[in-house]
């Protein structure tokens, strides 16, 4: 096997595995703008951060951010801002954080199906949805590329191997 076929397999797994979890939560996303509202109050709020290191040392950063709310006379904590990751930058970490502080009372939006799945805040940034259809055609398209280049090859070899049996016959006539 080629090396870009190994390349291009691993990228069209990673996209797909991308796609899934993309499209599970623009799902999720969608289904939360009928959430209905309740009442809140933020009860942890500060920038988190961690040293991370690959192939290279990175600083990596995230709000966290409790609250608590009252559904059916229960008292529950959650910890979601979003339907989706954002922040992971320290200054949008920071302007969360501020937007977030100890004691605030917030609006908070419950699933109606399942009491502990809360955001504080709907929908989804342009750039994530942007991301999961060009995720999802990467997941269909590059398998095709596989396919287009092994037939070509074989449609060469074929090729070749016809040119090369008339030519040898072509020769051998006086």
């Amino acid at each position: 096997m080629r090396l870009w076929h190994f390349l291009t397999s691993l990228l069209t797994i990673c996209s797909a595995a991308f796609a899934v979890w993309a499209g599970a939560e623009l799902y999720e996303a969608v289904r939360g703008y009928s959430w209905p509202e309740t009442t809140g109050r933020i009860i942890t709020s500060e920038v988190r951060s961690k040293k991370m290191v690959a192939w290279r040392s990175y600083i990596t950063y995230w709000p966290d951010i409790r609250y608590e709310y009252i559904k059916d006379e229960k008292l529950i904590i959650g910890d979601r801002i979003w339907f989706t990751v954002r922040g992971p930058g320290e200054e949008a970490t920071r302007i969360a954080v501020a937007k977030y502080p100890v004691g605030k009372v917030v609006p908070v939006f419950v699933n109606p199906d399942d009491e502990h799945a809360a955001v504080l805040e709907k929908g989804v940034p342009w750039l994530f949805v942007a991301l999961s259809p060009a995720s999802m055609l990467l997941t269909i398209c590059l398998p095709l590329l596989i396919y287009v280049d092994v037939r070509s090859r074989k449609m060469n070899i074929r090729h070749n191997n016809r040119f090369h049996r008339t030519s040898a016959l072509t020769r051998r006539r006086p």
